[in-house]
């Protein structure tokens, strides 16, 4: 029996194709696809499926919106940035999101790169998904759910929150890092269930962002005539170790 509740993410990385428009086996971005977790970590991953071909990406989450599922779809990268209008004292206009980006800031090296590449990977999805389907809705808010709109989500997969010790050695370390952020969301969201040694954790709700933003998220729909996507803000989430708190920096 098909499930209700589909989470896609999307490991942001380098995307190359040919001149056919195959892809090419150095891409580095991957993405996962999951309907529900169970307390066996490779009983889980053995339900998910994985790739790395944006369009296939967007065959699959096009399918999943025709049946009518509720589908979310995270990136791993800043989907947010913050704005000031005014100079903040001292001139400190840059600072950490949330307390656990700090050490991996959304304007350092890492993150901007990340955002940048979101935003090519994001839009080349987003003309997949229009040449498949028409008048998508979307929405950054989890708990609409009335009109089954895609909701989009950001996840923090970085340092500790990799949780590298866990992965298969078989497993690709890109399609886990997607994996990990579809679990994440799936268990705060869907209340999938996760192995007794993670957990899932909100490090920033939608809508709660005081002060005005940028929607990473509306610069990759801006073509799409859909419903707008509010708050602007996304969630952020994260699974965690459970077995050292969860808590420590990114090294």
């Amino acid at each position: 029996m098909p499930r209700n509740n589909i989470v896609y993410a999307l490991d942001i990385g380098v995307y190359h194709t040919g001149e056919n428009e195959e892809i090419l086996n150095r891409s580095t971005a991957a993405w996962c696809r999951l309907d529900g977790g169970i307390a066996e970590l490779s009983e889980i991953i053995s339900r998910a499926s994985f790739g790395k071909s944006i369009p296939e990406l967007a065959a699959h989450i096009a399918n999943d919106l025709s049946a009518n599922r509720h589908v979310s779809l995270g990136f791993e990268a800043p989907m947010w940035l913050p704005l000031e209008h005014e100079h903040k004292p001292q001139f400190r206009l840059f600072g950490p999101r949330f307390d656990e980006e700090e050490g991996a800031e959304w304007y350092k090296q890492s993150g901007a790169a990340a955002t940048l590449k979101a935003i090519s990977l994001g839009v080349m999805l987003r003309e997949c998904l229009n040449s498949r389907m028409k008048g998508m809705s979307r929405t950054t808010d989890p708990n609409q759910r009335q009109s089954k709109p895609l909701n989009l989500f950001e996840a923090f997969v970085v340092g500790p929150y990799k949780l590298h010790d866990y992965r298969p050695p078989l497993m690709n370390r890109d399609h886990w890092d997607a994996f990990i952020a579809c679990l994440a969301w799936g268990a705060r969201i869907h209340k999938f269930r996760t192995p007794v040694l993670m957990r899932s954790r909100l490090f920033h709700e939608a809508g709660s962002r005081r002060g005005p933003c940028l929607s990473i998220w509306d610069i990759i729909f801006s073509e799409n005539s859909g419903a707008n996507a509010r708050p602007v803000d996304c969630a952020v989430v994260a699974l965690e170790p459970v077995n050292d708190g969860g808590t420590k920096k990114r090294q």
